[in-house]
């Protein structure tokens, strides 16, 4: 996944008494324009070491070091940037519990999480294609984000056009993903969401090329109706 940063530097105004092209200010403008990137900078490193801290905490410690990480996440002006170090580091650097401890942040923050999928979503799905491919890193990116997107708090038609389209236009592993995010949307939302999820879920479990896929949709299905 490609990491992205935006420009946060801010238009300098002259000060009284700095005269344009003087060596004072030269020096206002260069201090000005330097100290967001400084505070950029400060941020995105305050985040790994959020982040570093709950992959690396006990499961005693991990309810605090998690709702640090939710703050930031809620408080920042640039979510996308952090959402990428977050996903980074709990799909690579993770260990087994990685992709679960994504699916609990993202879960808390809700409908900032699910602005940053849409987004990513209309980045990403133009190279979903061919449906067979499996690309590691990014499908487990996706597991989290449906998973997590899906037992949040975010509006349900949101939540249901972002599984849907994952689920008939993703790759091998993102439809897998789908799968088991559909079965999160019906057990956290009503009756009605939950015939809908069964609905395509059955469609998957009977139309998807892939196995895999065909599968994870049944298992889904089995644990709905149990």
């Amino acid at each position: 996944m490609t990491l992205t940063t935006r420009d946060t530097r801010t238009s300098y105004r002259r000060p009284v008494g700095a005269a344009a092209g003087s060596q004072q200010h030269k020096q206002e403008v260069a201090a000005e324009r330097s100290t967001p990137a400084r505070e950029g900078a400060a941020e995105r490193t305050l985040f790994w070491r959020l982040v570093r801290n709950l992959i690396l905490a006990s499961h005693r410690d991990r309810t605090v070091a998690r709702s640090k990480v939710v703050d930031y996440l809620k408080a920042t002006r640039y979510p996308g940037p952090a959402f990428n170090e977050l996903l980074f580091q709990c799909s690579k650097e993770g260990g087994p519990d990685g992709l679960d401890i994504a699916i609990d942040v993202i879960a808390e923050v809700g409908p900032e999480a699910a602005r940053y999928a849409r987004r990513l979503l209309s980045i990403d799905s133009p190279k979903w294609d061919p449906p067979g491919l499996r690309r590691q890193v990014t499908d487990s990116i996706w597991y989290a984000i449906l998973r997590g997107v899906c037992q949040s708090k975010a509006d349900v038609a949101e939540k249901i056009i972002l599984t849907l389209t994952a689920a008939l236009r993703g790759t091998v592993g993102i439809r897998e993903a789908a799968a088991h995010a559909l079965g999160d949307l019906a057990e956290c939302e009503g009756p009605r969401v939950k015939d809908v999820v069964t609905y395509f879920l059955g469609e998957l479990a009977g139309e998807d090329q892939q196995p895999e896929v065909r599968q994870a949709a049944t298992e889904v299905l089995s644990a709905l109706e149990d």
